[in-house]
Parts: structure tokens; C-alpha cells; sequence
């Protein structure tokens, strides 16, 4: 989104989850607002009724579960479009309330076959399934030279492999080390976002090993500058959507190593 936001695709943002690691583009010239959590957003959303009046409202959620909050938002003239982020959507319960949600949404952006496969077995036309991408090319960001330094020292030469995602099962980043640890010719460059069942073994794993570093909550423009120079990015994924940093990483020219979960950018 704030790709998008950069390049002013969008004139109004609502952020449903801020905080301080997020940044807003210098140059995007639109409106934003944050509020905390789905609850306050319906607050949010019914204070405003008549903002929403004859609009394309542009929804960007990530697990299934997230389909049921149009049930509970009006759309006077308004249209909704939806994109789910999770590579593997799920509905084993309440499936006719999925269904009915997903009556009031106008427009699906589908990123793979699983997801289209998702929607149509809950009777939604073909006609509202648009198979898309939800990459954005990176656009460049300065950041500041001491970072900029402390990347250069530990990516020296090349042999530093690259890997990032939250600190999750799912990641399999534990692969990525102890792959480096078997392996000293090589250096892993971890980049860990949010919380997470594997974050402490994580740490404990990398702890001890000079090739391999942790960095956490690094901004956009930070770790676009750390992946431009590695020899490779690894994304072992065992469930994924898309992965638009595979994407990134084969437009800096720099090779992937990715799982087949998933479609992947060709090059990969």
C-alpha cells in the first residue's frame, strides 16, 4: 500500500494496524488516517456513512475471517473490492455468513488459483473474480548513513544470502540457518518483522554465529537496500501468496531461492 501511495494511486488510506515502523511516502498527496483494530474501523467507517457515498472502497486484509466484516458495513452507492493476502484461505464454520459477505463485494482481486477456487465454492459469479498480481515495483527511499554503514560492514563480498518474513513456522528460516551454519562460506542476513512462535529459537538459533544477523522491524527502503546487495534471497516458505519480495529481489537482478507453494515471478 504505501508503494501505492508513493506513486498516488490512492487518495485516502486507512490504516487499521499503525505503528511507528510504518513511514508515509514524502510524496503521496492523499489523506490518511489510523485507527487500532477491526472495532474502532467500524466506529470509524459508520461515523463517516455519507464519506463513503458513491466510492470505490479498495480492501486489503489477509486471513478469511476478515470477509465477515461486510456484513456490518453499509455501502450507499459505494463499491467494494477485496484483495486477501494469505496464500491459503480456510472456512470450515459459519459458511453462510462467508457466503453472504461476500454477496455485498463487487470486485475480488485473486493473487492464485487456490483463492479463486475459494471464492467460487461459495457461488461467487466469475464475473467479480479478477485474477491479478499485488506486486509494485519498489520505488527508492533515502535512509540514514549510519545504517546504510552497519549493512556495508556485514555485507562484505559475495557470499551474504538474504531471507525475511515474521518469526513463524511457516518461514522455515530455521532452514536458511542452519544451512549457513553447515555451510562458513556463506552469510545469512535474517530480517524478522512482528511477533511470533519461532522468534525466540530463532534468536538462540543465530546466537554465537558471526555470519549470521538478525534485524528487526527494518523499514522498506532499509531492507531493499540490504537485499540489492546480496548474492540471494531465500524464501522457503511453506505457505505463501505471491512473496512480492521474491519480486523485488529479480528486479535489483539479485537471484531467489523459493518454494513451489505458490505462483511464483518468473525468474525465480
Amino acid at each position: 500500500m504505501s508503494r501505492l501511495a508513493a506513486r498516488n494511486m490512492v487518495s485516502e488510506v486507512i490504516d487499521l494496524y499503525p505503528s511507528r515502523q510504518k513511514y508515509l511516502p514524502t510524496s503521496y498527496r492523499g489523506k490518511t488516517h489510523f485507527v487500532r483494530g477491526p472495532l474502532m474501523f467500524l466506529f470509524y467507517y459508520w461515523g463517516r456513512l455519507f464519506h463513503w457515498s458513491g466510492r470505490l472502497l479498495h480492501f486489503n486484509f489477509s486471513r478469511s475471517w476478515s470477509i465477515l466484516i461486510f456484513l456490518l458495513l453499509p455501502k450507499l452507492r459505494a463499491k467494494f473490492a477485496l484483495m486477501l493476502h494469505h496464500g491459503e484461505l480456510k472456512c470450515s464454520r459459519l459458511k453462510f455468513l462467508y457466503r453472504c459477505a461476500l454477496s455485498r463485494v463487487d470486485l475480488l482481486f485473486c493473487m492464485n488459483e487456490q483463492q479463486e477456487v475459494f471464492y467460487r465454492e461459495f457461488g461467487v459469479s466469475g464475473s467479480k473474480i479478477m485474477r491479478v498480481s499485488s506486486y509494485v515495483s519498489p520505488s527508492s527511499g533515502l535512509i540514514d548513513e549510519k545504517i546504510r554503514a552497519d549493512i556495508d560492514s556485514f555485507f562484505d563480498g559475495e557470499r551474504v544470502f538474504i531471507a525475511s518474513g515474521y518469526p513463524r513456522t511457516i518461514y522455515n528460516h530455521d532452514w536458511c540457518i542452519r544451512y549457513v551454519l553447515e555451510n562458513p562460506a556463506y552469510k545469512l542476513a535474517l530480517f524478522i518483522y512482528g511477533d511470533g512462535e519461532e522468534k525466540d529459537r530463532l534468536i538462540g538459533a543465530a546466537s554465537g554465529c558471526e555470519r549470521i544477523r538478525l534485524f528487526f522491524e527494518c523499514g522498506q527502503d532499509v531492507f531493499n537496500y540490504a537485499l540489492s546487495k546480496s548474492i540471494l534471497y531465500l524464501r522457503p516458505n511453506s505457505i505463501d501468496s505471491f512473496g512480492i519480495v521474491v519480486a523485488d529481489a529479480l528486479e535489483f537482478g539479485i537471484k531467489v531461492l523459493a518454494s513451489d507453494v505458490c505462483e511464483r515471478c518468473l525468474g525465480a
